[in-house]
């Protein structure tokens, strides 16, 4: 699992950290991973949203109380997506509360098409990805916001929040008051000489909570050994 540093931030515009599994960003010579059919995978995510290593004692109250108020209830982004970009999990990913567990069925699509003179007359955005190292754009929608970042942090020397594309330049502040020229015009006129990609992959998820066993153990003076108490919840 790599971690992944990008212009990636929550509704609440904070900042967040992202990793990614079988991920080709940036590794134009990587060979794609592939995965069985029919294989199971098992993801568990310690969140410690306490953001304590231990224990404390406050007002009577022992436990992993939290060192400060957070603005939603602890959980997880995730987003499925094509290992040749990096899109944002707020965008296009689907959220996962802390203390639930979920079974995902997934269904992968391959779509593979031809260039003009053929009328499907694709855009092959992977030739440009490996010359670029790994990195850029693979389809219109990309086109756009690279073009947007690319504009912005020539202008500001840094890239505003809104800007869906992955990056390490300088998040922007406030632009209000300031000469800045929308690029949004410019950059959508540029994909317009482009067109569906050549090679794609796209993923269809089925999602659905699962009941959890909570097992606790305790010792009595009144049994012979020490037993267990099993508890199954729903998510």
């Amino acid at each position: 699992m790599d971690n992944v540093m990008g212009s990636f931030y929550t509704k609440d515009e904070l900042p967040s950290y992202c990793y990614t599994m079988y991920s080709l960003w940036g590794s134009p010579n990587k060979i794609r991973e592939q995965i069985q059919k029919g294989a199971r995978m098992t993801l568990e995510f310690d969140l410690k949203a306490s953001g304590r290593d231990e224990p404390i004692t406050m007002e009577n109250v022992t436990g992993y109380i939290p060192k400060r108020n957070l603005p939603t209830s602890p959980s997880v982004q995730i987003a499925i997506h094509t290992p040749y970009f990096l899109p944002s999990p707020f965008a296009i990913g689907s959220n996962y509360q802390g203390g639930k567990a979920y079974e995902l069925r997934l269904l992968m699509e391959e779509t593979h098409l031809l260039p003009s003179p053929y009328q499907t007359n694709c855009t092959d955005y992977l030739k440009s990805w490996r010359e670029n190292g790994g990195k850029g754009p693979v389809s219109q929608t990309g086109v756009v916001q690279e073009c947007r970042a690319r504009r912005y942090n020539e202008q500001l020397d840094c890239v505003p929040i809104k800007v869906d594309y992955p990056h390490t330049n300088s998040i922007c502040g406030m632009l209000m008051g300031k000469n800045v020229t929308n690029p949004t015009q410019e950059c959508m006129t540029l994909a317009d000489s482009y067109n569906q990609p050549c090679d794609s992959i796209s993923y269809t998820a089925e999602r659905e909570e699962v009941e959890i066993t909570v097992v606790q153990r305790f010792e009595s003076k009144f049994l012979s050994s020490a037993e267990e108490v099993r508890k199954k919840i729903k998510g």
